[in-house]
């Protein structure tokens, strides 16, 4: 069964709390592969060389390892390996995009997922907004209710009544998910998906309100080397009007120390800082008029 569902589905959550502790009921979950058992998959399914030469592939970034390490993103690889698209991944962003895009389109293959059940983009705004959700509460998880309500805000308002529960309930079982450390909370098998999906949302709004986004980004000591952090700042080096605005936020609005910093990093990453002496002057005057004891 998918993770997924120890979570979303309440019969069969009912039905692990009157079995579960059943001696005839045994319940399997799939660990996470270490290296030999990755090493082993790729015997299966591939010949000399190729078996080889598959592991060295998902060997060489951190990303790729912290990826396969789950059979059924291994998986998915396999499928690129296979299909000679392993040149195309010039990046981690690219290549989890791949694994969203592929996990997407197994679900409507098998009939689970209709696309022409959401508003336009709806399913893609969905995904961003629970990983949105699941970053801030940092990786504890999105309470089952609330991706319910977001799922129905995104779907056809056409939809009937049966159809539009039948979506909502495919959704909270989508595969990208698991279960959350607390009962009927949600949360995404991968961290590294969510913060790539999370990305994309608050790079929508990055421009708007860079203050807000950098609220929101939170208080990480390890921001700049976050998957979050390389993907903002990749994408605002190809946006003059977003470095424009996180310059101006900086400048002109009274941000926390560390909406301040996290800014400063996104803008450093891209190497996009602009005149950084008269930033820093400007923070640090605002600094000492909203906290007078700081001199």
């Amino acid at each position: 069964a998918r993770e997924s569902l120890l979570t979303s589905c309440e019969a069969f959550g009912e039905f692990l709390n009157d079995y579960g502790t059943d001696p005839a009921v045994r319940i399997y979950r799939l660990e996470g592969w270490k290296h030999q058992s990755k090493v082993a998959f790729a015997q299966l399914h591939f010949d000399p060389p190729k078996d080889s030469q598959f592991v060295s592939y998902i060997s060489r970034s951190s990303s790729l390892r912290s990826l396969s390490s789950l059979p059924y993103y291994c998986e998915l690889l396999t499928m690129g390996f296979k299909q000679g698209k392993i040149e195309d991944f010039v990046d981690d962003f690219t290549l989890i995009d791949y694994a969203v895009s592929q996990i997407i389109e197994r679900e409507r293959e098998k009939g689970l997922l209709k696309l022409e059940d959401f508003l336009p983009n709806g399913l893609h705004e969905w995904l961003e907004t629970v990983a949105s959700e699941f970053f801030a509460t940092n990786f504890r998880g999105v309470d089952k209710v609330d991706v319910e309500t977001y799922a129905r805000l995104v779907l056809d308002p056409d939809l009937s009544e049966v159809e539009h529960q039948n979506a909502v309930t495919t959704l909270v079982q989508f595969p990208l998910f698991a279960a959350g450390v607390e009962p009927g909370v949600i949360a995404f098998e991968h961290e590294l998906i969510a913060e790539y999906l999370a990305g994309r949302y608050w790079l929508r709004r990055l421009s708007d309100e860079p203050g807000r986004v950098a609220r929101e980004l939170g208080e990480r000591p390890d921001f700049a080397e976050s998957l979050i952090a390389r993907y903002l700042s990749s994408q605002l080096a190809k946006q003059p009007q977003g470095i424009k605005a996180l310059q101006e936020s900086m400048r002109t609005e009274v941000l926390t120390d560390r909406a301040f910093v996290n800014l400063l990093q996104l803008l450093l990453l891209a190497n996009q800082c602009g005149p950084l002496e008269q930033v820093f002057k400007t923070h640090l005057v605002l600094h000492m008029l909203l906290h007078p004891w700081y001199n």
